[in-house]
């Protein structure tokens, strides 16, 4: 029997409601050429062992139990550095791919002249409906951080990836109270190669009262503040050492402050100073990146809160 060409990585907690329908979905995939792995998080959910235990029929479906329960984040890394195919997919217990979703991603990456995740537009149902997308992420690797860093792109979490990147570890293990580890994963992948979009809605995103975004949302303003400046130090801790030289650390900063910092007329934010707030939330950021043990100063040429709003001024006026 040949290897199959990708993986699904599903990770389940609480999610038997939504596996018959996603297995289903899988299993009317064009490309029949892959394997899934059904991952329970924890030997207590259940009716989510039952339900996943009810799609071995299928031998490409197979399940695990991970002991002990890990977490969202940990959870889909344990999944991804375990892959042995020449792809991998992280693939949301509640989210449904169209049928040409495998087939049009794998053969999209297969030709990518260098190793390179792929992924697609997403169109939500459930409690919405719309057709959202992200931009790929190409370029030389400083340009795809910069750009990763400036629009902190989620959906390519949702591609297919390469196996020698999933094998690397994606998705740091995270508290409870931390946010959007898809936007560091992105980083990653931006670090590793190119990040190709194929312009189709081919991945369904579910959405219902327990989705993850939304509870973050419900948070009260103090959570999110910290929540979102723990976010930022997490992305400078992958970027800033990738880059060549002070030049290019302080493009980074000035990239991820854009985003980070500063309020931008009808766009969605989990949370942003106000604009004449914003050189004292930099600050935040920077000495959170202090408090890791890395020297400020030397990374970027300045003492954190002299950089955070001198930032501020010179961005607010270009």
């Amino acid at each position: 029997m040949s290897t199959p060409r990708a993986t699904f990585c599903v990770p389940i907690y609480r999610g038997a409601a939504f596996l018959p329908e996603l297995c289903a979905a899988l299993r009317a995939q064009t490309l029949r050429d892959f394997a899934c792995v059904l991952s329970v998080d924890g030997d207590d959910d259940v009716e989510s062992l039952a339900a996943a235990r009810a799609e071995l029929g299928d031998s490409r479906f197979t399940l695990r139990v991970n002991r002990p329960r890990a977490g969202w984040s940990a959870h889909i890394d344990v999944l991804l550095r375990a892959v042995e195919t020449d792809f991998a997919i992280y693939m949301a217990q509640d989210d449904l791919p169209e049928p040409e979703y495998l087939a049009v991603l794998v053969a999209a990456a297969a030709a990518a002249p260098k190793p390179s995740s792929v992924f697609s537009d997403v169109r939500y149902f459930g409690a919405a409906s719309h057709v959202e997308t992200n931009a790929g992420i190409e370029g030389e690797r400083p340009e795809r951080i910069r750009a990763q860093l400036a629009r902190q792109a989620w959906m390519p979490c949702h591609g297919v990836i390469p196996k020698a990147l999933a094998r690397q570890g994606l998705f740091a293990p995270t508290t409870p109270e931390q946010i959007a580890e898809d936007h560091v994963a992105v980083l990653r992948m931006a670090i590793f190669g190119p990040v190709i979009r194929v312009p189709a809605p081919l991945y369904g995103k579910r959405v219902h009262g327990a989705n993850t975004g939304g509870r973050w949302m419900r948070w009260g303003a103090a959570q999110r503040r910290a929540a979102w400046a723990e976010l930022g130090v997490r992305l400078l801790q992958c970027a800033l050492p990738q880059a060549r030289h002070a030049g290019e650390r302080r493009l980074m900063w000035d990239a991820l402050f854009l985003r980070h910092c500063l309020p931008r007329l009808g766009r969605q934010e989990f949370w942003m100073a106000t604009p004449d707030g914003a050189g004292d939330f930099a600050a935040e950021i920077l000495n959170g990146l202090a408090a890791r043990g890395h020297d400020v100063q030397e990374l970027l040429g300045a003492m954190p809160v002299t950089l955070a709003h001198a930032t501020a001024a010179r961005l607010r006026q270009g």
